[in-house]
C-alpha cells in the first residue's frame, strides 16, 4: 500500500468516525485540529477524493539540466581516465575544491 493510499484511508476513517461520534471527539481521537477536519471535508466535497494534493518538485537553482547530465555521463563513460578538470570544461561547470 502506498503512502498516499494510507493517508487517504486514515482521512476516510476520520470522517466516518466524526459521523458516528461527533467532530470534536473525532478530532481528539485522531489528534487533528478542527480546521484540518473542515479542510479535509471540503476537499472531499470539491474533488471527491481525500488523497493528498500533489506537490511540485522543488526547483534547485544550481541544478544541471537533464540533457547536460546525460552528456556528462556519456563523456565520463567514454573517457574514464579523464579527471574532473577535463570533464567539466565542455559544460562550464565550476567545482568548489572544498567540497571534493
Amino acid at each position: 500500500m502506498t503512502t498516499g493510499a494510507i493517508i487517504e484511508n486514515q482521512r476516510r476513517s476520520l470522517l466516518i468516525y466524526a459521523q458516528r461520534h461527533g467532530i470534536s471527539e473525532a478530532c481528539r481521537s485522531f489528534q487533528v485540529s478542527r480546521t484540518t477536519f473542515y479542510k479535509l471535508k471540503s476537499q472531499l466535497l470539491e474533488t471527491g477524493s481525500l488523497a493528498p494534493k500533489p506537490r511540485r518538485r522543488p526547483r534547485m537553482p544550481n541544478e544541471i539540466a537533464l540533457s547536460k547530465k546525460k552528456l556528462l555521463l556519456q563523456l565520463v563513460q567514454e573517457h574514464p581516465g579523464w579527471g574532473l578538470a577535463n570533464t567539466q570544461m565542455p559544460f562550464a561547470i565550476t567545482a568548489s575544491r572544498s567540497r571534493m
